[in-house]
């Protein structure tokens, strides 16, 4: 029913904010401090002219990262409004707008649009599956924006025109996987993951390269609803005995899979799970908020069985940060270093990257004022209003001219809107004592990983396979047995050659000749072609040349099939002649007894 009613609200927000013509604006001039979710001050600065920063925040599900990215956000902006040689004339505020749904989302927008002075940059949405249908309005109203949202959708430019993406496609996570499957042998996989735009276009291109680079896709389960129960999916990949899970979906609905897993027992050292890193940071600082199906320390035990995947740009250290030559003072620096310390020990890279979406747009902004003063007529930052394309194409030229060292090394945005993928790194984590730890990367274009020197994957005892296998072993007789075996056929060899020795020189004799010399010879010269067999089986076949080895498998056949033909076939045959001379023996005595018989009875 929540459903339902969030998608009725979805509908008309959008149908409001696509209908209302985008000049229908109130006074550009009007400066706003109260808005929806309400206005974050900065530091005051009374002789700079106010500047809003349009922030829409998306909840992730975890009440403490929501918080923190507001705090970060919110002293960065302080920061920089105590710089000098950035945005000198203006002091920076924060129009927040915190969401938790699309409708709302939409609403929040409408505000931001038609009430308190205009932004001319928008940071966020931060998911894409909020950014979706919120930049396709965003569109309308000239508004440039920067987001973390990573959908391969959002890539549409002719849909998305004023769109720029901070974070790498997340169909780079692919290749991660693909590169962890190769490294450990895996041909064969299950994949889990939850039906909506992002996972579902982000799974099919996965199945897309597993099916290229020959990865057997054993079963694709889809989880329609958030609040769906995954049991039916479980137990699909139980029943095709799935050893290597990889899971496509937000942290909620991925902690409800690995508690439901939990109860099925699909669980274990042969069992390893896959999913991104931040789900799983997430997880671990939402055990006890949220009712998944399962105890924490049961949901611990799941995440703990799993290997995490991210993509990593990482500044090591912040001192090399260089803001097209912006001299930051050793407080700023240590104010941004906080900022990465948290992030590096909360999950993920997400609080370096909304460090370096903000950054983006801050000096993007700085870097827009000359180009301003230069049009006929002269505009400022704070003139900016929704109608106003021109100065929105200087703004968005300048998005796509940014290029510095940021907290995620170097920053730059193409012409199309997304940023330059050189220098990833494709990193697995796996928790460690309670730690999300580092244990291996690829460079983007290396086939060879990279190990940890701190770090190394651990498993609950072997490295675990992905099902059932079959192993060819290569058998060897024992010397000591194939000594006892050529023996036995050597005697026997001898005793044949003596039976026909025998056979021959003695043919005439009357004795022999009631035994069927000939069919005896045949018998021994049968007998002789299965020794001959036995001596080849001993051959070992492993110091043999191929084309020679090709010739002894006919031999052996060869000699196989005459010998039993001609030692069991004449034995047979001899077998017959006893039984047809007995049996015309016993008529032909039968015929004189009767006729015996008959004389005496006259």
């Amino acid at each position: 029913m929540l459903s339902r009613v969030h998608g009725v609200r979805y509908f008309l927000w959008y149908i409001l904010l696509i209908s209302l013509p985008a000049g229908f604006l109130g006074d550009n001039s009007t400066l706003s401090t109260t808005h929806a979710n309400g206005t974050v001050s900065p530091t005051a600065r009374t002789h700079k002219i106010p500047l809003p920063v349009g922030i829409l925040l998306t909840s992730i599900g975890n009440d403490y990262y929501d918080h923190l990215i507001i705090e970060i956000l919110n002293s960065t902006i302080n920061e920089f409004n105590r710089l000098d040689g950035i945005l000198d004339h203006y002091n920076l505020y924060m129009r927040l707008h915190f969401d938790k749904s699309v409708s709302s989302t939409l609403a929040s927008l409408y505000d931001l649009a038609y009430n308190g002075q205009p932004v001319p940059i928008l940071w966020g949405p931060l998911l894409s599956g909020h950014a979706i249908p919120v930049s396709e309005v965003i569109t309308r109203y000239n508004i440039t924006q920067v987001t973390l949202a990573n959908s391969e959708t959002l890539r549409d430019r002719d849909k998305y025109p004023y769109l720029n993406q901070i974070y790498p496609s997340i169909n780079y996570l692919n290749h991660v996987r693909y590169h962890l499957m190769n490294l450990m042998g895996w041909k064969t996989c299950g994949i889990i993951f939850e039906d909506v735009e992002y996972w579902r276009t982000h799974m099919d291109d996965l199945i897309n390269l597993f099916d290229k680079e020959q990865i057997t896709v054993l079963t694709t389960q889809t989880i329609h609803s958030a609040s769906e129960a995954p049991r039916r999916q479980i137990e699909s990949l139980k029943q095709h005995d799935v050893r290597i899970i990889i899971v496509g979906s937000y942290a909620g609905v991925t902690a409800k899979i690995l508690c439901e897993a939990h109860k099925q027992d699909l669980k274990g050292s042969k069992i390893v799970w896959i999913f991104p890193r931040w789900i799983a940071g997430t997880i671990l600082n939402s055990l006890d908020q949220g009712d998944w199906g399962c105890s924490a320390d049961e949901l611990r035990e799941m995440v703990e069985l799993s290997l995490n995947v991210e993509l990593r740009r990482p500044l090591r250290d912040m001192k090399q940060l260089d803001l097209n030559g912006l001299i930051l003072g050793d407080d700023h620096i240590e104010h941004l270093a906080a900022i990465v310390a948290i992030s590096d020990n909360q999950g993920g890279d997400g609080f370096r990257h909304n460090l370096d979406n903000l950054l983006v747009i801050l000096l993007a902004m700085n870097s827009s004022i000359e180009e301003l003063h230069q049009m006929d007529p002269p505009r400022e930052l704070e003139s900016f209003g929704y109608q106003d394309a021109e100065m929105r194409d200087v703004i968005l030229k300048n998005v796509r001219d940014v290029n510095f060292v940021g907290s995620t090394d170097r920053v730059k945005i193409d012409r199309d809107g997304s940023r330059d993928s050189s220098g990833l790194r494709f990193t697995v984590f796996q928790i460690q004592d309670g730690k999300l730890v580092e244990v291996l990367y690829f460079v983007e274009g290396d086939q060879a990983p990279t190990y940890s020197e701190n770090s190394s994957i651990q498993w609950m005892g072997s490295k675990p396979i992905d099902g059932k296998t079959t192993e060819f072993k290569q058998l060897a007789i024992s010397t000591k047995l194939l000594f006892i075996i050529y023996t036995i056929v050597a005697i026997g060899s001898i005793l044949a050659f003596g039976c026909l020795f025998v056979n021959i020189v003695y043919r005439d004799n009357r004795a022999m000749k009631l035994s069927s010399p000939t069919l005896n010879n045949l018998i021994v010269i049968g007998s002789i072609f299965l020794f001959a067999f036995v001596i080849l089986l001993g051959i070992d076949v492993t110091k043999v040349p191929r084309s020679t080895l090709v010739v002894i498998c006919h031999i052996e056949t060869a000699l196989l099939c005459v010998g039993i033909s001609l030692s069991f076939g004449t034995l047979f045959v001899k077998t017959y002649r006893i039984y047809a001379i007995f049996t015309y023996a016993i008529s032909k005595f039968k015929h004189i007894v009767s006729l015996k018989c008959h004389v005496s009875s006259v």
